[in-house]
């Protein structure tokens, strides 16, 4: 049986203009583990323990949602910074709000007089906690019955990390210790040590499987990290049929729905464009379909989800959505962060020594990511590396049908919140 694999991977980086160092500290243990929701019989996962970090994830919130009004705030600019790349993308693209929202907000909650407004934050630690723990749990529903079983699974993991590259920026011991109370990892490297030590972090401790982004340092700088990766798993798997037409070829898709016995789905019909919500398990995947002949780029996909949003209604529906797996390594997304900032910042000031020179500046934002639709499920994994361095109601409609045999885009949801932007134009 296959799993299908989803993840992102966001870093922001800040480097100086000091000379580069060999040293290697290390950092104490720390093993923490997630608060899972799980059926009676499962037992909670351990985490591995690691000499070399400070790593902690955070006590999962039972109800595992965000609040509406949090969502709202925080979802927004992500949504509207990022789906312009994803509009302006040629091929198949993927990009997640999720991992870039936790690298910024990585980055506000440790620095001083970050424009947080900008970027939808209002309370950095506050708005970062609430991420970490809506995005750090597991569901396992297990129900048997005389004729079988039904049973879903689902598990999210959510990641901020920082890490000081070279003795310039080297951390305060007793501010990075304090951290550990916001769920907030840290590592400290060298300038030759500082890519392999975070795909160790990212690949052996927290087991993702896409490259960790990397800003190629020549100096001093800290790193922030922020990882996402998602599984939401249907064991019984969702209705397939194999022929299906996509861009006049045959392809595999999920289907659903039938004239008797129709799906009755959340829509919006634009001027130029369908949109509709298709469930998965636990998590939602939501389709921009443009009308025959026109064009992806056409579409405005910030202000078609937001319509969607806003004036969605409830129709029966049948058709089906072809399945599809997007990968994009190293998306340079700099211009995303850099044209909101002041110039004002104290970046790390929450982590830095007071005798340190703090001349850090934004460098680099990058970010991979990786989504999968199949038969199984959703799945993805994201990172986004952020680098700093120094200056120096149903209604009851007649039935439509929604098949998707053309370019369309996908956006992952959970709860309403975008987790990633997908283009798709080939299978």
């Amino acid at each position: 049986m296959r799993y299908p694999p989803f993840l992102a991977l966001m870093a922001i980086s800040l480097a100086s203009c000091a000379g580069p160092s060999s040293v290697l500290n290390s950092s104490s243990q720390e093993s923490a583990s997630h608060q899972s929701v799980l059926s009676s019989s499962s037992q909670e996962p351990a985490l591995p323990e690691s000499a070399k970090y400070v790593y902690n994830l955070p006590k999962a919130d039972k109800v595992q949602r965000l609040p509406v009004e949090l969502k709202a705030s925080l979802s927004g600019p992500a949504m509207a910074d990022l789906a312009k790349l994803a509009q302006g993308a040629e091929g198949n693209f993927v990009v997640s709000p999720a991992s870039y929202l936790l690298a910024v907000s990585g980055l506000a909650s440790v620095s001083r007089d970050f424009p947080l407004t900008s970027f939808g934050l209002s309370d950095a630690k506050a708005d970062l906690k609430a991420l970490l723990e809506a995005w750090n749990f597991e569901y396992h529903y297990l129900k048997e019955y005389d004729y079988g079983k039904e049973e879903k699974y689902c598990r999210f993991e959510a990641v901020v990390a920082h890490q000081s590259v070279g003795p310039t920026y080297r951390f305060d011991p007793a501010k990075r210790e304090a951290l550990k109370q916001d769920y907030v990892s840290t590592m400290e490297s060298s300038l030759g040590q500082y890519h392999q030590d975070a795909t160790e972090f990212f690949h052996d401790v927290l087991d993702f499987t896409i490259p960790v982004p990397d800003p190629n340092l020549t100096q001093d700088g800290v790193l922030t990290y922020g990882g996402f990766k998602m599984k939401d798993f249907v064991p019984g798997g969702l209705a397939t049929t194999k022929d299906a037409l996509f861009n006049d070829k045959k392809a595999e898709v999920h289907s659903f729905g039938s004239k008797m016995w129709p799906e009755h789905l959340p829509y919006y019909s634009g001027e130029n464009y369908q949109v509709f919500r298709l469930p998965i398990n636990y998590t939602d995947m939501v389709i921009v379909l443009p009308e025959k002949g026109v064009g992806l780029a056409e579409i405005s996909l910030e202000q078609a989800y937001s319509a969607y949003q806003k004036n969605r209604t409830t129709v029966a529906a049948m058709g089906y959505v072809p399945y599809f797996h997007n990968h994009t390594e190293s998306l340079d997304i700099t211009s995303c962060v850099g044209e909101k900032l002041t110039g004002k910042e104290a970046f790390y000031d929450a982590l830095l020594p007071e005798t340190t020179h703090n001349d850090l500046e934004l460098d680099q934002v990058l970010q991979s990511s990786d989504f999968e639709f199949n038969q199984y499920g959703v799945s993805g994994e994201s990172i986004t590396v952020m680098a700093m361095s120094g200056s120096a109601g149903p209604i009851e409609e007649e039935v439509i049908s929604l098949n998707v045999d053309r370019p369309f885009y996908a956006i992952s949801e959970k709860d309403g919140f975008p987790l990633f932007i997908n283009r798709v134009e080939s299978l």
